[in-house]
C-alpha cells in the first residue's frame, strides 16, 4: 500500500455508547455499561479504515472541555490527528442500546456554530495537511459544517485536495454540501434522504437523484439504502446496484462512515491487493458494502476488524 488516507471533520463529537438491561421512558436508567469514544463521522472513517490496515490521519476541528476529552481519547486509541481549535464546545452523541429489545436510541447534540477567525486557521491547517498529497492518497470529506463556516468551506477543502491530486470521497450533508458536489468530488456518498436533499427532490427515485448529483459536479455518487443495498453511478454512468442479505439485528450506527472507509480502503490496495483504481468501482462497492456490514454486527461505530470484514465479503452481490 502506497497511498494515505486523510480524513477531514469539521463537526466531531463525543460519542457516549450505553447499554441498558431495559430503556425505561420517564424513569432512572442504570447502564450496564458506559464506553466514550472520539467520534463522528470523519474520526469514525478513520477508525474503520485504520482497522483495515489503511495509513490514516485526520484533520479535525474541535473546541472547549469536550474537545479536549476529544483528544485524549483519540490519542489514547492511537488515532493521527492534527487538531484545530474551533472556539465552540465539541457536542456529545449518545447511543442508548435496550438489552432486552435490541431497539437503539440515538441522542444528537446539534453542532454549534464558530466564529469568524476559526476559518483561517483551519484554512492553514488543511494546506499543511495537503502539501505533501499525491495521486496515491485518498482525502474524505465528511460530516456537518458548522455555522459560521463560509458557504463555500467544503468547495474549498475539495479543490484545495483535488488540486493536490488526491482523490476525495464526501459524505456530508446540509447547505454546504452544494460547493462541494460543485467542486467535483470524485465520490459523493449520501443515503436516500440526504440524496433527496442535495438533488431537490421530495421523494426521488435513488437512480434519478444520483443523476441529478452526478450533473451537478460529482464524478461517482452512491446512494446507499440501509438494508436494502445501495446504488452507484459511476463516472462513465455505468449503474451498479449492491445487493445483500440483511444483517439479523443490525446495528447501524456509524455504518455509513465504515461504508466510506470500506470504499478508500480498496481504492488504497487493503488486504494486500492492487489498488482499484479511478474507474474500477466494482472492489470498492463490495468491499464497503462488506465494512458497513460488520460494522452493523457491533454497538460502536468501527469497532471492527479486517478478519470479520474479509468474512463478509461473500455476502455482497453487485447486479448490472
Amino acid at each position: 500500500m502506497t497511498g494515505s488516507l486523510v480524513c477531514v471533520s469539521l463537526a466531531p463529537s463525543l460519542d457516549r455508547y450505553l447499554r441498558l438491561p431495559r430503556l425505561a421512558v420517564g424513569a432512572v436508567n442504570r447502564p450496564s455499561s458506559v464506553v466514550e469514544r472520539a467520534g463522528g463521522k470523519g474520526l469514525n472513517v478513520a477508525r474503520t479504515a485504520r482497522a483495515l490496515g489503511v495509513p490514516v490521519r485526520s484533520l479535525v476541528l474541535a473546541g472547549g472541555g469536550t474537545g479536549e476529552r476529544l483528544r485524549r481519547l483519540a490519542e489514547a486509541e492511537g488515532l493521527a490527528v492534527t487538531w484545530v481549535d474551533g472556539g465552540a464546545e465539541t457536542r456529545q452523541c449518545s447511543c442508548l442500546l435496550d438489552e432486552t429489545t435490541g431497539e437503539l436510541t440515538e441522542v444528537y447534540e446539534p453542532v454549534r456554530p464558530v466564529f469568524e477567525p476559526i476559518w483561517p486557521r483551519f484554512v492553514r491547517a488543511a494546506e499543511d495537511a495537503f502539501a505533501a498529497l499525491g495521486h496515491d492518497d485518498v482525502v474524505v470529506v465528511s460530516g456537518r459544517v458548522p455555522a459560521g463556516m463560509p458557504a463555500d468551506a467544503l468547495g474549498f477543502v475539495v479543490g484545495r485536495a483535488r488540486s493536490a491530486g488526491a482523490e476525495v470521497l464526501v459524505d456530508s450533508d446540509g447547505p454546504h454540501v452544494r460547493g462541494a458536489i460543485e467542486a467535483g468530488p470524485d465520490l459523493l456518498k449520501v443515503n436516500h434522504a440526504e440524496a433527496a436533499r442535495a438533488a431537490g427532490h421530495r421523494e426521488p427515485d435513488p437512480w434519478a437523484a444520483a443523476g441529478a448529483l452526478r450533473r451537478a459536479g460529482a464524478r461517482s455518487v452512491v446512494v446507499t439504502l440501509g438494508g436494502r443495498g445501495a446504488v452507484c453511478l459511476g463516472p462513465d454512468g455505468e449503474r451498479l446496484t449492491v445487493v445483500h442479505d440483511p444483517v439479523p439485528d443490525p446495528l447501524p450506527v456509524g455504518s455509513g462512515d465504515a461504508f466510506t472507509a470500506g470504499w478508500a480502503a480498496a481504492r488504497l490496495g487493503a488486504f494486500g491487493r492492487e489498488p482499484a483504481r479511478h474507474g474500477n468501482i466494482t472492489d470498492r462497492l463490495r468491499l464497503a458494502t462488506a465494512t458497513a456490514r460488520a460494522n452493523t454486527r457491533v454497538l460502536e461505530a468501527g469497532d471492527v476488524t479486517a478478519e470479520a470484514v474479509a468474512g463478509e465479503l461473500g455476502e455482497v452481490r453487485l447486479t448490472r
